[in-house]
């Protein structure tokens, strides 16, 4: 408990590579640590090893079965990577489990709108819709769903209503350069996706500080 404490305290304060060894520690003494297999998820999810996020979240799902937050985080994982179906049967049992839970539903409308699935899609996003309208996933959501149809004025706007929620969200800031890219409006587009690169570079500088 010690050892998983002072991985949280790494956590917070940045240090996910040190957090990861300790959560791994842990582990080695307990097996059967739910929150330490969970918790390491979370930390390789931050420094962009997906696939031992997916392997941590697992064993937490098969430690805890009915954990709604470990299904939401390996359907995230999932959908990074493009396993459209896996990460949807992530989020619908995430959803079973915690109706409440609006995000488990937008994310996977969103999903659904990458499978280009457009009526399921805003099936979930009309549920999330009625209780947060600003959902920043459920506006990128929807920004996707208008690039799907063609119309990228829509799509500026429901992106840029999601950065005001979320300002530095890479994938929002890039997808909105593009679109100001077909609608003319090279400066914009020039400022979204330099603020974009700047952002991907701090991220870069971070993880090699944390090793």
């Amino acid at each position: 408990s010690l050892i998983v404490s002072r991985g949280i305290a790494h956590d917070q304060l940045g240090n996910e590579r040190q957090a990861i060894s300790d959560y791994g520690e842990a582990i080695r003494l307990d097996p059967q640590d739910f929150y330490a297999h969970y918790n390491r998820g979370i930390a390789h999810q931050k420094v962009g090893d997906r696939r031992s996020a997916v392997k941590d979240f697992s064993e937490a799902i098969r430690i805890r079965p009915k954990d709604a937050d470990a299904y939401v985080n390996r359907g995230l994982m999932y959908l990074d990577t493009g396993k459209f179906d896996e990460a949807i049967a992530d989020f619908s049992r995430a959803h079973d489990l915690d109706s409440d839970d609006i995000w488990s539903l937008a994310n996977r409308g969103i999903t659904y709108a990458w499978k280009k699935d457009r009526m399921r899609a805003e099936q979930d996003f009309k549920a999330v819709r009625t209780i947060d309208p600003v959902n920043p996933v459920l506006l990128r959501g929807e920004a996707l769903l208008a690039i799907d149809a063609g119309d990228p004025s829509t799509a500026v706007k429901l992106l840029s209503e999601s950065l005001r929620r979320e300002p530095d969200n890479i994938w929002a800031l890039q997808m909105r350069a593009e679109m100001y890219l077909q609608l003319g409006e090279n400066e914009k587009s020039w400022a979204d996706s330099d603020k974009a690169d700047q952002l991907r570079r701090d991220k870069e500088k971070s993880a090699l500080a944390d090793d």
